[in-house]
């Protein structure tokens, strides 16, 4: 057995196998590749364990750089922890996530970070689960408030707009992330992330950037990953315009549980309904990192 980086063909093998267990078999629609397009853009940091050509186990990892107001933490995001069917049982993905949690280590990274329902089989590994996250989803605009001001305007984030953008994030965040790309850490995820259905629109009012929106979208919904906003009123503008220029039916937000935008959404939306779906995991290289879990947790889950 072997733990390499898969091939192009390879990876495309996988996705197929992805789609099934985590899209296809669950009812969803939108496939990994479009969904989490930042994650599959490269190799680099995609880790399979396999038996000459067969895969055994597979994982997905993202290194990003958490900025915060005294240091910055070099974590490494884990997803797509998958074992085809016929290998399951054998401790396989155990023992890939084992191998890969300790060589990000032994490179300088400072802990690990996932999203999972599997506390108990992540905490026999050494992972601590932190607070529930909720996860909001919206379906009926109520968009007849008086609050809906009409004085912002909506336009779409062009990539000549990215160093403006990432300076109104730099202001309006005590901690940001910053992703790692071609051997540097340049930019951010979600606003860089390519793909036909990444939706990133700017805010501005009398011309001036104040705010921005990322989501992932489909015919039927969309999901809103980050929204910064200098000005709350300006969260009905940008429904009403999602709703003029998309006629999205359904949003979702992942949020932290402690988020004060929740009544907002209320608002906009006559009524939501709020979900747990998942616990976020962390994976230290030294106890003391757990003292600054709020300073990881809060930009993760709190962008909205």
């Amino acid at each position: 057995m072997e733990i390499r980086n898969p091939s192009n063909f390879e990876l495309e093998r996988i996705i197929e196998q992805l789609n099934d267990e985590f899209i296809v078999s669950k009812g969803k629609h939108l496939y990994i590749s479009k969904r989490y397009p930042f994650l599959y853009n490269s190799l680099e940091h995609l880790w399979g364990l396999f038996d000459k050509n067969e895969l055994l186990a597979f994982i997905a990892v993202k290194p990003v750089k958490l900025v915060a107001e005294q240091c910055d933490y070099h974590l490494f995001f884990i997803g797509s922890v998958f074992t085809p069917q016929k290998h399951r049982g054998n401790g396989y993905a155990k023992h890939l996530l084992d191998e890969t949690q300790t060589t990000y280590f032994a490179n300088g990274f400072n802990a690990g970070v996932l999203w999972t329902n599997l506390v108990e089989f992540y905490s026999k590994l050494g992972w601590v689960s932190h607070e529930n996250g909720i996860f909001v989803k919206g379906k009926h605009l109520n968009l007849k408030t008086p609050l809906i001001a009409q004085k912002f305007e909506i336009k779409t984030i062009k990539s000549t707009d990215f160093k403006e953008i990432d300076k109104f994030r730099i202001d309006n965040l005590t901690s940001y992330i910053v992703r790692y790309e071609n051997g540097n850490y340049s930019g951010y995820s979600t606003v860089y992330s390519p793909g036909e259905n990444v939706l990133r629109l700017k805010i501005l009012m009398n011309g001036r950037l104040i705010g921005y929106v990322t989501g992932v979208t489909n015919s039927e919904f969309i999901i809103l990953y980050e929204c910064i906003l200098e000005k709350q009123q300006s969260i009905y503008d940008i429904f009403a315009f999602l709703k003029k220029e998309y006629e999205y039916s359904t949003y979702f937000f992942n949020l932290s549980s402690s988020n004060n935008i929740v009544d907002l959404l209320k608002e906009v939306f006559g009524e939501i309904e709020i979900n747990y779906p998942k616990i976020t995991m962390y994976l230290y290289k030294d106890i003391s990192i757990f003292k600054k879990v709020s300073e990881f947790y809060i930009p993760f889950s709190d962008r909205i």
